[in-house]
């Protein structure tokens, strides 16, 4: 699940299971409302991967809020691309703590 401010969800729906767009003037009951439903339909055995753009982020926040009554909601911040890359690359073949060190350490690698 990728969520964010102001992206295209028409660019987002060719890479993401679920994808939410979170637009400056909707409330933050209506992003968390999108966020429970995405996470009820879970798909993913083991859980659920969200990518936000930053910390402290209204995305983040609600985000957060969640992961802290469902231990299966893996936030990931700062997304690079090297990220998505392992992250899609790996999303079958891995566990899904394997997978949250795995985009983790890809991640860290990604920044010079």
């Amino acid at each position: 699940m990728i969520i964010g401010e102001g992206v295209e969800e028409k660019n987002l729906k060719k890479i993401a299971a679920k994808n939410i767009i979170f637009l400056p003037w909707q409330s933050k009951e209506k992003l968390k409302e999108s966020l429970e439903e995405a996470i009820g339909e879970n798909e993913f055995k083991e859980g659920v991967f969200v990518f936000v753009d930053m910390p402290g982020s209204s995305c983040w926040l609600t985000a957060k809020t969640l992961k802290d009554h469902n231990k299966k909601i893996a936030i990931i911040t700062g997304v690079n691309l090297p990220m998505l890359v392992t992250f899609f690359g790996n999303r079958d073949r891995l566990a899904f703590e394997k997978l949250i060190e795995k985009v983790k350490e890809t991640g860290q690698k990604g920044i010079t």
